[in-house]
């Protein structure tokens, strides 16, 4: 029986718990707006009046798990330990800690609707902004503590979430705390230092 008395935000979150329900009991193929409507117990027109497509609704429903769990987007994060080492390991952990709340599924999923879908290249886009944004407070940390002492291009910025992302999804390495210290101190630092000493 189709819930009417359900409005406004308790009406979207059993809307996003039950994507995320369909999304670690069934996989990724399970998410459409029929089977979310069901399990959500409400009617499809609803999901068709505020979202235009059931992957947009996964994502937010992610997002908004992510924030309840208490983890937070990496852009809403300082990551300010005091060296440029300790932020790259912090920033490092709280990336995976957050991936690995959800399959892999997920993020096999979002890579291909970004792939395949045009229209949702702009989530692709947003995602690089803010993992851009938080990667460079932690550079210009390291600048004022002498630790980076040159220009630090784009390509070198976005390695800690490509190279986690690629061993997370396609690897299905243990990202480990070894893992991440040997990424940190043998790929990152020397890419971001340019062969500086830096003290640890």
């Amino acid at each position: 029986m189709v819930q009417q008395r359900r409005r406004g935000n308790e009406l979207k979150e059993a809307i996003y718990i039950s994507a995320i329900e369909l999304l670690e009991s069934e996989g990724y193929k399970a998410i459409t707006f029929q089977n979310i409507a069901k399990k959500a117990q409400t009617s499809r027109s609803v999901l068709y009046r505020s979202w235009s497509s059931p992957f947009i609704i996964l994502y937010e429903a992610v997002r908004w798990k992510t924030f309840q769990d208490g983890n937070g987007s990496v852009g809403n994060a300082s990551f300010d330990t005091g060296s440029l080492r300790g932020d790259l390991l912090a920033l490092c952990q709280h990336w995976v800690r957050n991936s690995l709340a959800f399959s892999s599924e997920f993020l096999k999923g979002f890579l291909t609707e970004i792939i395949e879908n045009p229209e949702f290249t702009y989530l692709s886009e947003k995602v690089t902004v803010s993992n851009l944004l938080v990667i460079e407070k932690i550079i210009e940390r390291a600048s004022i503590r002498g630790e980076i002492k040159h220009e630090v291009s784009n390509m070198v910025k976005l390695l800690p979430f490509e190279i986690l992302r690629y061993h997370l999804v396609f690897m299905k390495d243990a990202v480990d705390d070894p893992f991440i210290k040997q990424l940190v101190d043998h790929v990152l630092l020397p890419a971001m230092t340019n062969g500086n000493k830096v003290e640890r």
